[in-house]
Order: C-alpha cells, then sequence, then structure tokens
C-alpha cells in the first residue's frame, strides 16, 4: 500500500513538473515571439494617388521586426495630414513607405489635392489689401460686380462659402511668410465644377469680388449657389447672360 501511494505522488510530482516545465518553455517562446513583433501602419483599403490620409486610411497591426524594411513609415502621427505620391495606388495591407507619402505644401499641385469630390480650382486676381485679410482654409463669398450701360451697375453674391486653398504673389509662389515676395495677387479657391462657366461670365462681363463668409472656418456648407442673387440669376440664364 506504501509503495502504492509512493508511486502514485512521484507520478503526480512528476507530471506536476513537466507541466510546469511546458508552461515555462511556452511563456518563454511567446515572450520571444512577442518582443520579435513591432508595431506598424499599414493602409486600411486601396488608397488612390493624390490622397490627403486621415485616420480612416490607417490601420494599425504588428509583424515580425525581420520583415520591416528600411525608411518605413511604423507611426500613424508621421502619415496623417501627408499626401499620396502620384505614381500608383497603395493596396491595402501595404504598409508605408516614406517615398510613398509627401507633404501637402510641398508638392506643385497643391490646391487640387486639398478638393473635395466634384470641386475644381477657380483662380481669382484681387486687390492686394483685400488679399491680405485672407489666408489658406478661410471661406469666402464670390460676388460679382456688373457694370450697365443705362442702369445702375449689377451686384450680388455669386457662389457662397468657397474654400481659399491658397495666395499666391505675381510669380505664382504660395505666401506662407517664408515665400513669395510678400505681395498678395491672386486667390485659388474651391468651386463646384458646375460653377466653372458661372464665374468666367462673371469675370467676361465685370468683376468679381471676394468677401469673409459670415462663419470664415464653417465647414459644414462649402460653394454653394447664393440664393436670391439678383448677379446670380442675370448670369445663370444660359451661363451667359445679356
Amino acid at each position: 500500500m506504501k509503495q502504492t501511494i509512493l508511486f502514485k505522488g512521484a507520478v503526480c510530482v512528476f507530471f506536476s513538473g513537466l507541466l510546469l516545465a511546458m508552461n515555462y518553455v511556452m511563456v518563454t517562446v511567446y515572450t520571444a515571439y512577442r518582443i520579435g513583433m513591432t508595431p506598424v501602419v499599414i493602409a486600411a483599403r486601396d488608397i488612390p494617388p493624390r490622397t490627403v490620409l486621415t485616420e480612416d486610411d490607417l490601420l494599425e497591426t504588428e509583424i515580425p521586426k525581420g520583415y520591416i524594411l528600411s525608411r518605413t513609415v511604423t507611426d500613424a502621427d508621421g502619415l496623417v495630414g501627408k499626401i499620396t505620391g502620384i505614381a500608383g495606388m497603395i493596396p491595402a495591407g501595404s504598409p508605408f513607405y516614406e517615398t510613398m507619402v509627401e507633404e501637402v505644401t510641398d508638392i506643385p499641385d497643391r490646391s487640387a489635392a486639398l478638393l473635395n469630390e466634384g470641386q475644381t480650382v477657380y483662380r481669382i486676381i484681387a486687390d492686394p489689401a483685400e488679399l491680405a485679410s485672407f489666408t489658406a482654409g478661410m471661406h469666402a463669398d464670390v460676388y460679382a460686380v456688373i457694370p450697365r450701360k443705362t442702369e445702375t451697375p449689377l451686384s450680388g453674391c455669386l457662389i457662397d462659402s468657397a474654400r481659399i486653398l491658397t495666395i499666391r504673389d505675381h510669380q505664382g509662389a504660395v505666401l506662407s511668410g517664408r515665400e513669395g515676395d510678400g505681395i498678395p495677387y491672386l486667390a485659388e479657391i474651391a468651386i463646384q465644377r458646375e460653377d466653372i462657366g458661372l464665374l468666367t461670365q462673371g469675370e467676361a462681363q465685370g468683376e468679381l469680388k471676394l468677401f469673409p463668409s459670415r462663419d470664415p472656418y464653417d465647414g459644414k456648407k462649402e460653394a454653394s449657389r447664393c440664393a436670391g442673387s439678383g448677379a446670380l440669376s442675370y448670369l445663370a440664364e444660359g451661363e451667359g447672360g445679356h
């Protein structure tokens, strides 16, 4: 009886030790595996060229450290707000490399890169004193002043809350406090594509002017036609006026 009890005790001790050893090995292997994993950021979807990256475009995951190539961007903060290159689409699941993205301010077509769907860039030359009160990101209302031979000039709003993309000088340099000659010459604004003809007619028949919107930093409503404007009705008749 005593031998049976001793045998059973020895077996229990053996298997307990074996279980502890296996647990130790598993913990050691798992720890080594985790240490070898490095957090990286990958594309959450197929990302077209010239896309300004947001958090929705990025997905954080982990991959073995040995699979990370040089110049891989591993931090989402280093990607949000940057723009993808023009070379091609970044497929979903792909890591990001430094050569894939640029600062929006460093690309020559920065204005086009800031457009929303259905928008285009329209350039308005204005008085430097008027442009001095604007900066990129503000919203401005576009007015038309149309002279008429036998009547008083017709003036009114055409576009409400057009977003200003850039302010440029005579040489086309973007004014940012460090570039250009410091004298504003034209504003690049974002408008709906269907309004190109309207503003073109406004310039052909008169003059376009920019005025700060009622709430110049409210992005809820952007680049819509002004309701009830006489100048708009005048120009919108066949997008040709009289």
